[in-house]
């Protein structure tokens, strides 16, 4: 999404370090490989693509990939699955 980019390069922080892969560079199994290796990477919890990212990521070693996340009563971001013992966590008992 155009205007999510355009939000987050604005943010002091994160800004200066996106890198937007120029369209006649983009494939689908470079942008997979990209988001699984890249320090971060901004999914949408619904996708499936976006999953498949997460887990691939927990695969190698990334821990939690902060994509499971929900508002607590406070309005604080909590993991949905804080432990080790849940479907999106590295490994399930």
């Amino acid at each position: 999404d155009p205007e999510v980019f355009e939000r987050l390069q604005q943010d002091p922080d994160i800004g200066p370090q996106l890198r937007l892969v120029p369209p006649e560079s983009s494939w689908l199994g470079g942008d997979v490989t990209f988001a699984i290796m890249s320090n971060a990477f901004v999914g949408n919890p619904a996708s499936s693509l976006s999953s498949f990212i997460a887990h691939s990521r927990l695969a190698f070693g990334f821990n939690n990939t902060s994509l499971f996340r929900k508002k607590d009563e406070n309005g604080e971001w909590m993991d949905v699955c804080p432990g080790v013992d849940c479907l999106f966590g590295p490994k399930m008992a």
